[in-house]
């Protein structure tokens, strides 16, 4: 009788694992401008390359391709720089199982500072559903966003913006009025709209100077 080999044949062991093994995509995506003491969103994607999301309007993002045989992941983002996370999806301990359609895991990032940050994270691999035991990690790529403090003339157009719109509903609730029959309520009616647009549109002009000239000088 022929002795059987009761130890598996290392090369069949390794062409199983690579059978099992899946091509994941890894997208990086964050808020690319963000005001300082605003929260920026970061999210990572994983799943199959035909499945990537699109990127959102004012956002930025990257991708890499990872092998792996793993079935779950966890992400934790790289704080660098003043920079802190905190996670806003469903995956209350961030455990998420793989998959070809992908999964996501998102996070707000607030900066401590403005200027340029890069925003990256770390991505745990684990062979159990549940992110126990031992994991292979990977670095996403990195994105840089950019942290601004809200320039004068942001600042100045907002102020007349909003005095604008003020300005508009009052004058049009005081053409109604004058539309009435009551020719005291007209006559009144008029002389308020007279001095409401005169003392509006001295602000508003007053505003734009104070702006532009903080902003020159």
């Amino acid at each position: 009788m022929n002795n059987e080999k009761l130890n598996a044949d290392p090369l069949t062991e390794a062409q199983s694992l690579a059978s099992d093994a899946h091509s994941y995509l890894i997208k990086l995506e964050a808020s690319e401008n963000v005001p300082l003491g605003d929260d920026g969103v970061m999210s990572v994607w994983l799943g199959k390359k035909e499945y990537e999301p699109r990127t959102l309007s004012g956002n930025i993002s990257d991708t890499m391709i990872r092998e792996t045989t793993a079935v779950a992941a966890r992400v934790v983002p790289i704080e660098r720089n003043g920079m802190t996370y905190k996670r806003i999806s469903d995956h209350s301990d961030g455990c998420m199982l793989l998959g070809p359609e992908g999964t996501v895991d998102m996070f707000t990032f607030t900066a401590s500072k403005a200027g340029n940050h890069d925003v990256s994270a770390l991505v745990h691999f684990y062979h159990n559903q549940q992110c126990n035991g031992s994991s292979s990690a990977i670095q996403t790529e990195k994105v840089s966003v950019t942290v601004k403090v809200a320039g004068f003339w942001e600042t100045a157009k907002n102020s007349v913006d909003h005095y604008n719109f003020v300005g508009k509903a009052v004058t049009q609730f005081l053409d109604w009025l004058m539309q009435g029959e009551n020719m005291l309520l007209q006559t009144l009616s008029g002389l308020i709209l007279s001095v409401f647009s005169f003392y509006f549109k001295n602000l508003k002009e007053a505003l734009v100077r104070k702006f532009v000239h903080h902003e020159v000088h």
